[in-house]
């Protein structure tokens, strides 16, 4: 695989913990800001997944950890859960859906990947982003602050597309999502 994707995260540090005696390395997220979005949300390739193949059509792409890349390509039965890589691109037909949370965190990275994405694409090489996938974090209404953040997100991206809460997933993330779920899932899995 060509060594130019990358993935979608923040930088990390390891550190040292002692628990009884005995030193354990932990990694963590970096605790200083970084300059630019590439290097708050882009690291080296060596942690993606390398089963990547130019047949694959359709990769979802996590903006942060937990955003749901897994349960919402099995749902589908579509494409590859490409975990947090956004690969160059593989060809003319394989496209990217983006997913976050509709946390505050969630977003934030949603809004910090689709920048360092968009500041890239000028350069080529890069699979197309064909939407964001907006995954509930929680049961209801978003409060006002967070929907105010999706607005913004929306006019980032080509497709904007909002799951909502699945109870089911919670326990069983293979479960059938549903009639509206495999509706939204068909509509975001359908090249335009």
């Amino acid at each position: 695989m060509s060594s130019s994707r990358w993935v979608i995260g923040q930088p990390r540090h390891t550190l040292t913990t002692r628990t009884s005696g005995i030193t354990h390395p932990v990694e963590t997220a970096a605790t200083t800001p970084a300059t630019s979005a590439d290097e708050t949300f882009l690291a080296p390739p060596d942690a993606r997944p390398q089963d990547l193949s130019p047949d694959t059509g359709l990769l979802w792409v996590g903006a942060h950890g937990g955003a749901g890349t897994t349960t919402l390509a099995a749902a589908a039965g579509v494409g590859t859960d490409a975990g947090r890589a956004w690969p160059p691109t593989l060809d003319l037909q394989t496209a990217v859906l983006l997913v976050a949370r509709t946390h505050a965190r969630g977003l934030k990275a949603a809004r910090e990947a689709l920048r360092a994405h968009t500041g890239r694409t000028g350069s080529g090489g890069e699979a197309p982003l064909r939407g964001l996938v907006l995954v509930a974090d929680a049961p209801g209404r978003l409060p006002r602050e967070l929907r105010q953040q999706v607005r913004v997100l929306s006019g980032a991206t080509p497709r904007l597309w909002e799951v909502p809460w699945v109870e089911p997933w919670r326990t069983a993330p293979a479960a059938p999502p549903g009639r509206q779920i495999t509706h939204l899932l068909s509509e975001m899995t359908t090249p335009s």
